[in-house]
């Protein structure tokens, strides 16, 4: 039972990592094909990329983005650019509690934090033991309550 059930966690952690990052990285290139950036498929690779890294994430790319319309003096485009990063930057603390949450029926904030507190204890493997460890926890310990 417990192999069935990390077995549930660890493909339901993979698979949310992979849906926010392919989230972050389609905001992130709508904003830079609204402000008429070429090469977005590799804006869309280095962003779905850079989503896997703790701390960074894909916000920066459209930070980097964004100044580069500002120094070319098109305000309007690198603070829109701005917005859409910010954006993206936030997405990923909204989608991935509520995909991890599937597996078990756990509290969201509980579920960020377990997220969260991997990420500092672990760093780059926190992204997929802190979501394991709760799921897994959270299953036997809420087991006869459902």
């Amino acid at each position: 039972e417990l192999i069935t059930v990390l077995k549930g966690s660890c493909s339901n952690c993979l698979l949310s990592l992979v849906t926010v990052g392919a989230a972050q990285a389609a905001i992130i290139l709508i904003g830079a094909a609204i402000t008429d950036f070429p090469a977005l498929m590799l804006i869309f690779l280095i962003t779905f990329t850079c989503s896997f890294i703790p701390i960074i994430g894909a916000a920066p790319i459209g930070f980097v983005l964004g100044l580069w319309r500002l120094m070319n003096g098109e305000v309007g485009q690198g603070l829109f650019l701005f917005l859409i990063a910010c954006f993206a930057g936030i997405i990923d603390n909204i989608l991935k509690p509520i995909l991890v949450k599937r597996t078990v029926n756990l509290d969201g904030v509980l579920t960020l934090i377990s997220i969260i507190g991997a990420i500092l204890v672990f760093d780059l493997p926190g992204l997929f033991i802190g979501p394991v460890v709760a799921t897994t926890a959270a299953h036997y310990f809420y087991k006869g309550k459902d």
